[in-house]
């Protein structure tokens, strides 16, 4: 009971962290602009949450494998060939997205939306995440061979860190600056200290 116990605190406080670093954003300029900055940061929000769902969409159906890998021999060569393979898979599906949002990204929104600062806005919050869903599978491994804790602390570092960085940047530069904000805290967490 100790032993799950401990596995399933640190899943359980790694999803709180990833609902506040990409909640915290809104919930700033809420308290400290307004609706219309809300709204605009949650248009780009949306878009953000579409394309992390396509990438981990092909990463959830490798679960099963990875676990069972690690159960029958824990064998790293065929984790590592595994999670080449998936990650290349994801970068071709997310590359082709961002792409097509740089490229026609600030057209659509306008049409869609109507704000085009959320073009700016997902290009901070898409950027940034893209090297973590590429490796979305090593999450999996990560918590098959319950070596998830170090990820879990390090988010919740990295989300204290946002919320601290996201309040001077929004008096400077609005909700573009709640999404500077969390790529910076992206970058340090997901992109630097994880890999």
């Amino acid at each position: 009971f100790k032993e799950m116990w401990g596995f399933t605190f640190f899943i359980f406080l790694s999803m709180i962290v990833d609902q506040l670093n990409w909640n915290i954003g809104k919930f700033l300029l809420g308290r400290m602009i307004g609706t219309v900055a809300v709204a605009v940061y949650g248009v780009a929000s949306q878009l953000n949450s579409m394309y992390m769902v396509l990438s981990t969409s092909v990463s959830s159906v490798f679960i099963p494998r990875v676990n069972y890998i690690v159960a029958q021999s824990d064998n790293s060569n065929e984790l590592n060939k595994l999670f080449i393979k998936v990650g290349r898979i994801q970068f071709l599906i997310v590359g082709l997205i961002i792409t097509g949002y740089i490229i026609f990204g600030k057209e659509f929104i306008a049409i869609w939306a109507g704000y085009e600062e959320a073009y700016i806005i997902g290009l901070f919050l898409m950027i940034p995440v893209t090297v973590a869903l590429i490796q979305n599978l090593g999450i999996e491994i990560q918590r098959a061979k319950n070596k998830h804790r170090v990820r879990s602390v390090v988010y919740l570092l990295a989300a204290i860190t946002n919320v601290i960085i996201s309040i001077p940047f929004i008096k400077l530069w609005g909700a573009s600056g709640a999404a500077v904000g969390t790529a910076i805290s992206l970058i340090a967490g997901s992109v630097l200290f994880m890999n």
